[in-house]
């Protein structure tokens, strides 16, 4: 489990830490280094999903090559549009386990949409792959 601390000293900004890592957030960005607590949700939400498929494909064997993930805040929760990249041959399987997370809480209180895509890699995009 993880712990994260928010500071308020006075103004518009708050300062969350985690790991000895500190973010800026206001209620709205200030400028390009300052999120808001509607990003960082987003971006939490996101990456749980992301590696929570990555994680059971690697368990699973089935290789990823690429994995991409928008996330934004709408009426209260947050809608993730997730593009996988596997090789020929395991892109249904890919497709099922994405689907199967993407039917699970996401380990937030909000309003989680997830939309999956998952694709075959290209013949150049598997020369580069065996290549890494």
């Amino acid at each position: 489990m993880s712990t994260v601390s928010i500071r308020w000293r006075g103004g518009a900004l708050a300062f969350a830490s985690a790991h000895g890592d500190v973010v800026r957030v206001a209620p709205r960005p200030l400028d390009a280094s300052c999120w808001d607590p509607e990003e960082l949700l987003a971006a939490a939400s996101a990456a749980s999903f992301v590696l929570a498929v990555v994680d059971e494909a690697e368990q699973r064997d089935v290789p990823l090559l690429d994995a991409v993930a928008k996330a934004a805040t709408r009426a209260g929760g947050v809608h993730i549009d997730a593009s996988f990249e596997t090789l020929p041959g395991f892109e249904p399987a890919l497709r099922d386990l994405a689907q199967a997370h993407a039917k699970q809480p996401l380990g937030t209180p909000a309003d989680v949409r997830v939309r999956v895509h998952t694709a075959e890699a290209t013949a150049t995009r598997r020369a580069t792959a065996s290549l890494v």
